[in-house]
């Protein structure tokens, strides 16, 4: 498994979908990188990533260079917690289960805050055949009028320490 990288389920203007987000972090001067095509709201979910990120972990990003490359267009805020998953990933070496997408709005002191679109989410996760889903633990309640996949476990998590708890494998090998 590779650090860095994590799966999100986005909404793009093809419908919701995966995607793959790299993270790849060096030594530099605080600088983030953005490689893609990404819209105001998804951009101020990168934002608060780095700005949450900076909060809970005892790292300092101001000596840090962050590559961060999603495939666009999306906008929204649905990746910020796989955005969130990559950079915690590409900083210390332990890889995602890739067979776990992630989605969630990253809020104040790394809550995972609701997100829209969640039956058309868990059918995108369905369709790429992906095990399991991180979802907010907020948009639990709508579960009961979504149809069920038998093959795609969701797990619900209330802040990013619950999802690093379900996503993180280990040391990158």
């Amino acid at each position: 498994m590779k650090a860095g990288i994590a799966h999100g389920v986005v909404w793009t203007p093809h419908g919701s979908n995966i995607i793959q987000i790299h993270t790849k972090v060096t030594r530099g001067k605080g600088n983030i990188f953005i490689k893609t095509d990404l819209g105001a709201e998804c951009v101020a979910s990168i934002n608060k990533v780095i700005e949450v990120f900076d909060e809970l972990e005892d790292i300092n990003m101001s000596k840090l260079k962050i590559y961060i490359t999603i495939p666009g267009p999306i906008d929204g805020p649905s990746a910020g917690l796989a955005i969130y998953m990559s950079l915690y990933s590409a900083i210390t070496k332990q890889a995602i289960n890739q067979h776990i997408a992630f989605m969630g709005e990253i809020g104040d002191k790394g809550a995972i805050n609701g997100v829209g679109g969640v039956s058309d989410k868990l059918y995108a996760a369905h369709r790429a055949k992906f095990n399991a889903v991180v979802i907010p633990f907020d948009n639990f309640a709508e579960l009961p009028s979504i149809k069920p996949y038998q093959d795609l476990f969701i797990g619900g998590a209330v802040d990013v320490q619950q999802a690093l708890l379900i996503g993180i494998m280990g040391k990158e090998k």
